[in-house]
């Protein structure tokens, strides 16, 4: 994966090792990042709880800002989706993502004035990222289409 992102001109970063934090390949729940900086999530699963250590490390010695802190309910990367420029869904299923927390970082984004909307997920997505990607400038359309099944649009609101 990492040779195909790379020969896309993609600028791969790696985390440094950790035998005890073996299960950090999974680097987008520990953290997710904005415009603002890097948002340091709160990882719902035990062994994995000190994932954001490494997060906060690799942001510092990268230079880039660390933003906010999720602190309350448990919330995960994954749930966060930029969809555009002003527009984020941020998801929850309550088995990794809580509502709380998910309410928790809306109001983060919505007071650096962008406008966030949150979204309950079937538990078998895991994270918002698992049921919808932005494709192109088919976005909206296509996170309409993968959460029609919720009975409303998620999107409605962000102006898409």
């Amino acid at each position: 994966m990492v040779s195909i992102y790379k020969e896309n001109g993609v600028t791969c970063h790696h985390l440094k090792p950790d035998d005890v934090l073996h299960r950090k390949l999974f680097a987008r729940d520990s953290s997710a990042t904005g415009p603002w900086g890097a948002l340091i999530c709160h990882v719902q699963l035990k062994c994995r709880r000190a994932d954001y250590v490494t997060a906060i490390e690799f942001y510092q010695s990268n230079g880039i800002p660390v933003w906010k802190f999720a602190t309350a309910g448990h919330f995960e990367g994954g749930d966060f989706v930029i969809l555009e420029p002003g527009g984020v869904l941020i998801g929850y299923c309550g088995e990794r993502s809580e509502k709380e927390g998910s309410e928790q970082v809306a109001s983060f984004v919505r007071d650096e004035g962008w406008e966030a909307v949150t979204a309950p997920i079937s538990r078998e997505f895991v994270h918002k990222d698992g049921s919808c990607r932005a494709v192109g400038g088919e976005a909206a359309g296509g996170v309409r289409r993968c959460t029609g099944a919720m009975g409303r649009d998620p999107t409605q609101g962000l102006g898409v």
